[in-house]
């Protein structure tokens, strides 16, 4: 439908940075549990607090509001990675 060139260039050595903090949490935290996670039909809360701690959840919010001020880059890049 969208057949739009990749733009690798739009993405700085901070979204490089934020990529590869998620690859890292989405393998500590969630690749071990997902067969598991999937089996129960939930996972555990606690993921969420792991996430946000990590600032994963806000990501392109204002802060006031508890967000991670982000361009829409970062939130591409965490998304890939999940």
């Amino acid at each position: 439908m969208f057949d739009l060139p990749a733009r690798p260039d739009q993405f700085s050595p901070a979204h490089e940075d934020l990529r590869r903090s998620v690859r890292a949490f989405v393998e500590r935290e969630i690749t071990p549990f997902a067969a598991a996670w999937d089996e129960a039909g939930s996972f555990p809360r606690e993921l969420y607090r792991k996430a946000g701690a990590i600032g994963l959840l806000g990501i392109g919010y204002p802060e006031e509001f508890g967000g991670t001020p982000a361009d829409l880059f970062f939130t591409i890049a965490a998304a890939e990675e999940l």
